[in-house]
């Protein structure tokens, strides 16, 4: 029998504190619970953060940083998965510990920022992320904007790994347009729902949005969401999502948020056959082709939202959510995390 390759994931998945709940904890769950399933690997989770309270993060880091040169020397491969408070310290240092036990090294980014954080570090930290984490013998980017920013004059380990979503459905569902929009995100500014509120503010009562998503606190109340044909309806488990979403014809996410990466909501959306309309911002070009599965309006301008809310009618909306639907295969997850499977395996 092939001996199998023993394979240590560090990741944040949720846990009980609400707090752990974000696109990059529900993404690493669901990639592994896909490699858990797996017969070729032995896989063990170790998770980053213990405690989720503000700032205790560089306790857990620093615990991580001592404990792993006694729990790396079983494994064969370390898989890395990395969020922006641990990109340019505590993953640097992730890496060498493993590099110092020639282990197999592969480092997952998550989110759309990384250029941002990269290009603002100092000098003396980028060259350092040169010479670690981007050694790494695989490195795994969300989108193909960070991928083709930092393959240039660099080695060919860097591919893409886009977020991604399971396949719910086997058959195009066919659905009609009746005007129902929907939001499911974390109810912020920056997901742009001022903008929504603004747009809907000049649309008649038969248009409607539902608002789904943690509020934090000391920004919007539940009157603020609830009025004329916007309405907020709570907070939706995983599981909730998808029957939401069947539900309504059109995504709204109009976002202009700094670590935008492949939004899941979208990608969920897509997997659905319903169109979306978001901002042209970050990388979500890269999903969303204005005019084909869906429509992008110019970032933070509401008059924009209002003009692409208005394009889509009952006889355009058929062909958006063919196209929608067969858009989503690039974001497949079973297709997309067997990448990270082979990445442990060749």
């Amino acid at each position: 029998m092939k001996k199998k390759t023993k394979v240590l994931f560090l990741a944040n998945i949720p846990q009980a504190d609400k707090r752990s709940v974000g696109g990059a904890t529900m993404l690493s769950k669901k990639i592994l619970d896909f490699l858990q399933t797996k017969e070729e690997i032995d896989l063990t989770h170790y998770q980053f953060r213990k405690n989720w309270k503000p700032k205790f993060q560089i306790v857990d880091f620093i615990l991580l940083s001592l404990k792993l040169p006694f729990i790396i020397r079983k494994y064969d491969v370390v898989s890395i998965h990395s969020t922006p408070d641990m990109n340019l310290v505590l993953g640097p240092v992730l890496v060498t510990i493993a590099k110092t036990f020639n282990k197999k090294i592969v480092y997952h980014f998550f989110g759309g920022n990384f250029y941002n954080q990269y290009t603002s570090a100092p000098k003396f930290i980028r060259r350092i992320v040169d010479n670690t984490t981007f050694k790494a013998d695989f490195v795994f980017f969300e989108t193909k904007q960070l991928l083709n920013f930092f393959t240039t004059n660099r080695t060919t380990n860097m591919i893409w790994l886009p977020n991604s979503r399971d396949k719910i459905i086997n058959k195009f569902p066919k659905r009609s347009f009746n005007k129902k929009f929907v939001f499911i995100s974390r109810v912020i500014k920056e997901k742009g729902i001022d903008l929504i509120l603004e747009a809907f503010e000049k649309l008649d009562n038969s248009y409607t949005v539902s608002i789904y998503g943690p509020i934090p606190p000391n920004t919007y109340s539940v009157e603020e969401l609830t009025k004329r044909n916007c309405s907020y309806k709570g907070i939706l488990s995983e599981k909730e999502v998808t029957e939401v979403l069947n539900e309504n014809d059109v995504l709204l996410l109009p976002t202009y948020f700094d670590g935008e990466g492949y939004p899941g909501i979208i990608i969920e959306s897509l997997s659905m056959a319903m169109p979306v309309i978001s901002s042209d911002w970050k990388a979500i070009n890269e999903i969303i082709s204005t005019g084909y599965n869906g429509l992008l309006c110019i970032p933070k301008n509401p008059d924009s939202l209002l003009k692409q809310i208005l394009h889509l009618n009952q006889e355009n909306y058929p062909l958006f959510s063919k196209n929608a639907w067969e858009s989503f295969e690039r974001f497949n997850a079973d297709k997309v995390f067997k990448k990270l499977l082979n990445s442990y395996l060749s």
